[in-house]
């Protein structure tokens, strides 16, 4: 559930909160990762070939089989083994984009959001630790009439709600739990900020 209508969802990498059941553990990083399905992998060995900085081997794994192996203190993520790995095996996690790029592709599916009252919202990982990134999507979306949804945990810097506040429609606050200890225990964090964001943002406009 992102929002009523029809919508398009921006997944913004980065979360403070370990949360143990996290259904997007890719989005915990702020950092564009590297994936690779070994299920997948015909060990081709395109990808060896395609990487200049020798991050990738075959080796053989202890069933004797062969297997890859990915060295990330070489890798440097710059996606060439992606682009020739033909069965789909190697995939990045994340990328850099600019709010002019995300725009494009939201404004391809504005008739949708207007005959279904949708629009956008801003997920992650923690849409809030890039404040100034979904403020300025937002001003763009509501300039040009289109319904914003934030969705939050609400472990946040305060000053972040300040940055996009005039620019949301909507929020979505995902309390994981009330209880302070169980919610350390979960999550990794307390929930004491959380709280006291949800206080805020209730009070606002």
């Amino acid at each position: 559930e992102d929002g009523p209508g029809i919508r398009t969802t921006i997944f913004l990498k980065g979360c403070a909160m370990n949360c143990l059941w996290c259904a997007n553990p890719e989005s915990k990083s702020a950092a564009t990762q590297l994936a690779y399905r070994e299920t997948l992998c015909k060990r081709c060995g395109k990808c060896i070939t395609a990487c200049s900085f020798g991050a990738i081997s075959l080796v053989q794994n202890n069933t004797g089989k062969a297997a890859l192996k990915i060295n990330r203190d070489k890798c440097n993520i710059c996606g060439g083994c992606v682009y020739a790995c033909t069965a789909g095996a190697m995939h990045l996690y994340g990328r850099t984009v600019g709010s002019d790029e995300v725009l494009d592709i939201i404004l391809k599916d504005k008739g949708y959001y207007t005959k279904s009252g949708g629009g956008v919202t801003a997920s992650g990982g923690e849409a809030l630790l890039q404040p100034d990134f979904v403020a300025e999507v937002f001003r763009q979306c509501q300039r040009m009439g289109i319904h914003t949804t934030l969705d939050t945990c609400g472990f946040f810097d305060p000053f972040a709600w300040d940055k996009v506040k005039e620019y949301v429609n909507l929020v979505l606050y995902d309390i994981k739990l009330m209880d302070e200890e169980k919610h350390k225990y979960y999550t990794g964090v307390d929930n004491d900020i959380i709280l006291q964001n949800a206080r805020t943002i209730s009070e606002s406009d």
